[in-house]
């Protein structure tokens, strides 16, 4: 995983861990820094969520499984986001309100060759250790877990 892409796609827990899975620990016996990590996680995974539902409403495409090539659904999803993002400014909607710069300048690759799920528990273990330093803790998650 590089600082600047963030491959793992969150899910729930009903998905084991996989390569590019990433989900959160399960509810028994968590220490604070697991509830905050489930926290975030939780977090993400709605505004995933979310931001699909809305493309979903507004673009016919995503009603139905896309068999396309995968780089061609790749094409399909940014324009996509593009039209939505132009209609959006026609629309009114300034962006420059909704924008949110997370700090990532101290994020370090964790061995991308490893598969599975030894990967993704160091990087579950990773993203809990960042969720409560300095540099990746909000202010909210303190007062939801």
């Amino acid at each position: 995983m590089g600082a600047s892409t963030i491959r793992d796609i969150t899910k729930s827990t009903s998905f084991g861990l996989g390569n590019h899975i990433l989900r959160p620990y399960a509810k028994r016996n968590l220490n604070y820094t697991k509830r905050i990590f489930n926290f975030r996680h939780t977090r993400a995974r709605r505004v995933v969520e979310c931001t699909f539902g809305i493309l979903a409403n507004k673009w016919r495409i995503f009603h139905r499984p896309i068999d396309v090539n995968i780089d061609f659904c790749v094409r399909i999803i940014k324009a996509c986001c593009v039209l939505h993002n132009y209609v959006s400014i026609k629309d009114g909607v300034r962006f420059t309100d909704t924008l949110y710069n997370c700090p990532m300048d101290n994020l370090t690759i964790i061995n991308e060759n490893n598969r599975g799920r030894n990967n993704m528990d160091s990087v579950r273990q990773y993203m809990s250790s960042y969720f409560i330093s300095p540099e990746g803790a909000i202010s909210c998650q303190y007062d939801k877990v």
